[in-house]
């Protein structure tokens, strides 16, 4: 079901939304739209995985989970991703992706093996693990649905792939070179890699991304001056490499653990504090966005309905903590906001939750619940700040 069968499209444009374009120093230039656009975007999105699936790879079901589970949170993560970049990268525009997406390695449009069986999202004993390869090369289509300011040029293996599909749908013809072979860490001219076909127009690059690369075995690394060599004859002298790399893992266990460093491996380096510092500014500006724009300008009740019934329903739970933000669980929101709600009223603390939820009450409980949560995530950001960018 659709959140267009639940929430109306009057009330969709009437929640506003704000996504950043570009980081100078500390000042964000910003771009504003409403949920109506966001949901349309989705739609879009959503069609472009169906045609493939329906005419390129029958593995690829993008419906294959209730509740739209797979491609909502796609499109969520992928926009986070965005966002994080936006801050990581400042003034730097060139941005070079080096993606290690191997379509025949895939068997779904999820991580199978770690997600549950017959997963249902409103089971709090289910986890579901994103295919966080895929996931985080969609990123590029947050810019150009928030008109972003970063040049992206994407190096793609010369086979056609579900990649390749969603980038040219999104307006990414043009800013596509290729791989001479897929890229693995320690590749170099020497074995045969090279980047071609660069876009004649651009500019050397500010940035190299890696995303996904494979790790080596236990107990070797490479050095990060050694992995810029291999991209610098493509590159400013003073270019940025970040390896974006996360482990498998499901939503709760990425969303509760400690990761600190320890997840990390494969590049050894000094993480590059220029970058590091314009995230941390870029983190506080998104949770005074949060706590002032987001709340201040849109009505709880309607963005409580609009997160519940379409937004956040793939996934309906929530960080929390009393107190120790490192020890935190997740929780059903509606129960949270139902929990506030009684608070707020006055009511006797045996109320039972799913009265208040039934006839709609909880959604009194919105705005608390939605600082809590945006607290959390950023305290939680400032405590695991270790990003491979070198």
């Amino acid at each position: 079901m659709s959140i267009l069968d639940k929430v109306s499209k009057e009330t969709l444009q009437s929640v506003k939304m704000v996504f950043p374009r570009k980081k100078t120093g500390d000042i964000i230039s910003s771009y504003g739209t409403n949920a109506w656009n966001i949901t349309v975007e989705h739609r879009m999105f959503l069609q472009t995985l169906r045609e493939y699936y329906n005419n390129n790879n029958s593995k690829f079901n993008p419906d294959a989970l209730p509740y739209g589970t797979i491609t909502r949170t796609m499109f969520t993560l992928s926009s986070l991703i965005y966002q994080s970049c936006v801050g990581l990268y400042g003034e730097k525009r060139n941005i070079l992706v080096i993606p290690n997406w191997k379509e025949n390695e895939h068997d779904a449009l999820y991580d199978v093996a770690n997600t549950t069986p017959d997963y249902n999202s409103f089971n709090p004993t289910h986890n579901f693990t994103p295919d966080t390869i895929l996931t985080s090369c969609l990123w590029p289509i947050w810019k150009r649905q928030v008109n972003g300011y970063h040049s992206i040029t994407i190096a793609l293996p010369n086979e056609y792939t579900l990649l390749e599909k969603v980038l040219v749908d999104y307006g990414f013809e043009h800013k596509i070179a290729r791989q001479s072979k897929l890229y693995e860490l320690g590749e170099n001219t020497y074995s045969g890699f090279t980047v071609n076909k660069i876009p004649s127009h651009l500019e050397k690059f500010d940035v190299v991304q890696l995303i996904g690369h494979d790790r080596p075995e236990e107990g070797k690394t490479f050095k990060a001056e050694d992995i810029k060599d291999d991209f610098k004859r493509y590159c400013k002298d003073d270019f940025l490499l970040h390896d974006l790399w996360r482990p498998d893992f499901n939503l709760k266990d990425g969303l509760t653990k400690t990761w600190g460093d320890s997840w990390y491996r494969g590049i050894e380096g000094t993480p590059n504090e220029e970058a590091i510092q314009s995230l941390k500014e870029f983190k506080s500006y998104q949770q005074s966005m949060d706590w002032g724009f987001v709340l201040a300008d849109n009505n709880d009740s309607d963005m409580s309905k609009i997160m519940e019934e379409g937004f956040c329903n793939a996934n309906p739970y929530l960080m929390h903590s009393d107190s120790d933000i490192s020890n935190s669980t997740m929780i059903s929101a509606r129960d949270r906001k139902a929990e506030i709600a009684i608070e707020k009223y006055g009511l006797d603390s045996s109320t039972n939750l799913k009265d208040l939820i039934n006839n709609g009450q909880h959604h009194a409980g919105f705005g608390q619940m939605f600082r809590e949560a945006s607290r959390m995530a950023y305290e939680r950001t400032k405590r695991q700040q270790f990003i491979p960018i070198f």
